[in-house]
């Protein structure tokens, strides 16, 4: 029978003549041979690398060439992945038979290879994203009933490719099974396509047979082998016809129960919930009974989500009408402990790379890769980047390996940890008794959810340890420092620390490897005891530019700043309809109507300009009368009291990393004094001080008013007068990280008006004594000042490297 060539035509690039010549044949993969047919799959060896898979089909030539016309109808289909794998094809005829050869390239690691990592992350993000694909061909009625993890790709775009298709089924063409199923490898199968390998009546059976199950039985099967687990099915002679009537879910007469063994406990090998229950859902003995891949794509790819909708009624803040409880010293030991268990997990997973790691750095200290250096050579810089990209790859790997291990977890110890959560947050921001169990337990809350949904803090984290060679603190022993501690000062500052963490810069400072000098403050003093520094600042901050500067930050003058916001909005709004009508005039055919049109439109001109004058009118008005706030505010004893208190509550002491200044949800203000001492004797470094508390100044203004922590959290400094403040009292922590993006560098920018890096000793000398009448004149003269050299500077501009903050009680800092 001669191949019909209308069908076989392709194009060019996949037809090939013969075997080509670049390519030879290597090892044998897999042979299997059914009465005159035969499937092979063998190795294709290019400049001695392993890099295609050659498949041979030999068969009658109906049987072939029906195989053929059907493959050829998957070569354009965006679900399959012949466009991105398919080297080429060619046919050999003999007078009986007929030799179809496909080739295909590898690309990336086949499951097979993926098995063999001990990732789990990895393997679900993999058989999450194979279902999808495979959800895909279902809503077409097409589905793979012979999943073989050899010839399945996870590559290094994350991309699942599906290198071998030869047990595609269509509904329409589903008989054809029964003449190639013989061929198959019985372990991938479901149990009643191997029972139709047995049978002889194959055609009888077919037509019981739903192949979306038998497809998703074999998906069961194939995650079970990513784990080196095996499905025992016993299908001899005399249980088939009680094999049959239970996958069809038939009476059974006989006293044999079919059932399915594994070679080991899925529960112990597997971590992930949602796997396991996809796992026994697909390998339910009755057919009708599995899950359809829409169920198992949902599963595995939006598990996250899944979490998220179980907990998040559970991650609201509650403060109203909270009873007037502690944690309970049971309470507080199960979170002390449920935290170290975590945290020491996490240092496993990450010293269980370390063998890797020390591939990717190559003797090279981490920290020198981590932070990627830019005071390199062209060549080391290139060096340093390709080591930086390897390490940054295996970094996500070993992110996804723990945020698995806390979301599983996370809803462990939830009650307990969310209810020292709330009753930190529900504290008074005028009491000077701190919650510091409740606080403690209340990071411990923030941590796990950190670590449970961005993977961004867990990537943060990640770099800090291995920075640190994997040393793991005595956590206990930390801890029960801080819990013991008695000067209450040195206790606040860290708790308030803590919760403002950002990962990589701060864990290490809180969690110290040295864990004899645990709170890492050696001195904390008030700003007051430094007499002379501190009229000098007050002296700043009392003059009315300054004064004018910060009162726009109370919150009685939020709502002006939105009613000018309005108003350029509608100005705007009507400006753009006159355009509009312009460009209908222009676009008009009959002349009359143009010349009515213009006519009108010269009186819309007149009243739209007569509008315009008065909403200018109006918004002069406006800033006038804004202006005048701000001047009575300025002027008023009563601000200056604000700012006078606000300075007696200002704490000096040597910060996080992360951090110049802070200010506390029990308005606190902490600031860095720029100096290895409290006290900084030169004005470069005093004047780094003051525009520190000069940024701080605004978040403490805006939270005067603010009853509890909760509501502090719910208010930040926006980045401008026309940006309002959202409403997050009511947000949970996981909304809250997406929704909070505070910016309290207006302030400075306000007064110097751009930012500054570093200041010297002139510029410091003069922001303390400078003219502030004609704020441009002061802004130039001060940057000129900085420019003088031979002079002492201190930095004022952090670097913004690894920047992520601990998003979930994130309080206002300054992050320059």
């Amino acid at each position: 029978m001669k191949i019909n060539r209308e069908l076989m035509s392709l194009e060019s690039i996949y037809q090939l003549s013969k075997f080509p010549d670049s390519i030879l044949e290597g090892d044998l993969i897999n042979k299997k041979i059914f009465g005159d047919s035969e499937l092979s799959y063998y190795k294709g060896i290019e400049e001695n690398e392993f890099r295609f898979i050659i498949r041979k089909f030999l068969g009658p030539p109906e049987l072939v060439c029906e195989y053929i016309t059907i493959e050829r109808t998957w070569f354009n289909n965006d679900y399959f992945s012949y466009s991105k794998l398919l080297y080429g094809f060619y046919t050999e005829e003999n007078p009986t038979s007929i030799l179809y050869v496909l080739i295909t390239e590898k690309c990336g690691q086949s499951f097979s290879e993926l098995a063999r990592n001990w990732d789990e992350s990895l393997k679900i993000e993999a058989l999450g994203k194979l279902g999808q694909i495979l959800f895909e061909m279902q809503k077409h009625g097409i589905y793979n009933v012979g999943l073989n993890k050899d010839f399945i790709y996870f590559t290094e775009k994350r991309e699942v490719l599906i290198g071998d298709n030869f047990w595609i089924i269509k509904k329409i063409n589903k008989q054809n099974i029964s003449k190639i199923i013989p061929l198959a490898n019985k372990k991938i199968l479901s149990p009643e396509l191997r029972l139709l390998t047995e049978i002889e009546n194959k055609v009888a059976v077919i037509d019981n047979i739903n192949f979306l199950y038998s497809s998703t039985f074999s998906f069961g099967l194939l995650c079970l082998s990513m784990f080196n687990i095996k499905a025992n099915i016993n299908l001899q002679t005399k249980n088939h016809m009680s094999w049959f009537r239970r996958i069809f879910d038939l009476p059974i007469r006989s006293k044999d129960k079919p059932e399915i063994t594994y070679s080991s406990n899925i529960e112990e090998r597997i971590d992930n919930q949602f796997l396991k229950d996809i796992i026994i859902l697909c390998l339910n003995i009755i057919s009708s009974e599995r899950c359809d891949y829409e169920k198992i794509s949902l599963k595995l790819n939006v598990s996250r989500d899944e979490i998220e909708k179980i907990i998040r009624p559970n991650l609201i803040i509650q403060t109203e009408n909270i009873e007037e409880e502690n944690i309970t010293d049971r309470e507080l030991e199960q979170s002390c402990d449920y935290f170290v268990d975590t945290i020491s997990k996490i240092h496993t997973i990450c010293d269980s790379y370390n063998y890797e790691l020390k591939k990717v750095f190559g003797g090279v200290p981490p920290h020198k890769i981590i932070r990627k250096p830019t005071d390199l050579k062209n060549e080391e810089l290139i060096q340093f980047q390709v080591k930086y990209e390897k390490y940054d790859n295996l970094r996500v790997v070993i992110a996804s390996k723990v945020r698995t291990y806390t979301s599983d977890r996370f809803d462990g110890l939830l009650r307990i940890l969310k209810k020292g959560h709330d009753l930190f947050y529900a504290s008074r921001c005028d009491s000077e008794n701190i919650k510091f169990k409740e606080g403690l337990v209340s990071f411990f809350y923030a941590f796990h959810k950190d670590m449970s949904f961005s993977l961004e803090c867990d990537e943060e984290l990640i770099d800090a340890i291995i920075e640190h060679d994997s040393i793991e603190p005595e956590y206990n022993k930390i801890i029960k420092n801080f819990l013991g501690e008695k000067n209450v000062t040195k206790k606040e500052t860290y708790l308030f620390g803590l919760i403002s963490l950002t990962y990589q810069k701060d864990w290490y400072h809180f969690f110290p490897v040295q864990n004899q000098n645990y709170l890492c403050y050696k001195l904390v003093g008030l700003l007051s005891q430094n007499a002379a520094l501190m009229a000098k600042i007050k002296n700043f901050l009392m003059k009315k530019t300054i004064l004018k500067m910060l009162a726009k930050y109370l919150e009685n003058n939020s709502t002006s700043f939105g009613e000018l916001k309005k108003i350029n909005e509608k100005q705007n709004l009507k400006e753009e309809k006159y355009e509009v009508n312009l460009e209908e005039e222009k676009c008009e055919e009959n002349l009359e109507e143009k010349f009515e049109e213009a006519f009108s439109g010269e009186k819309k001109i007149k009243k739209n300009l007569l509008e315009k004058e008065k909403n200018e009118e109006n918004k002069l008005e406006e800033i006038a009368k804004k202006e005048k706030t701000l001047d009575e505010i300025a002027n008023s004893a009563e601000f200056a009291n604000i700012i006078t208190k606000a300075l007696n509550r200002v704490y000096v002491l040597q910060m996080q990393p992360s951090l110049y200044g802070l200010t506390t949800f029990n308005q606190k203000i902490l600031v860095s004094p720029f100096y290895i001492s409290l006290k900084p004797p030169k004005s470069d470094s005093q004047a780094a001080m003051l525009l520190t508390i000069f940024h701080e100044l605004a978040h403490y203004i805006r939270r005067i008013n603010c009853k509890t922590y909760a509501d502090s959290r719910a208010i930040y400094t926006p980045k401008n007068d026309k940006i309002q403040k959202e409403d997050l009292s009511g947000m949970s922590e996981y909304d809250y990280i997406y929704s909070r993006r505070e910016a309290g560098n207006d302030a400075e920018l306000q007064l110097l008006g751009k930012k500054m890096e570093t200041i010297n000793e002139s510029a410091g000398n003069f922001l303390f004594e400078g003219d502030l009448s004609n704020l441009e004149n002061f802004q130039i003269q001060l940057f000129n000042e900085n420019k003088k050299k031979g002079e002492s500077k201190t930095n004022i501009g952090k670097s913004n490297f690894h920047s992520v903050s601990f998003f979930g009680l994130k309080c206002g800092v300054s992050h320059r």
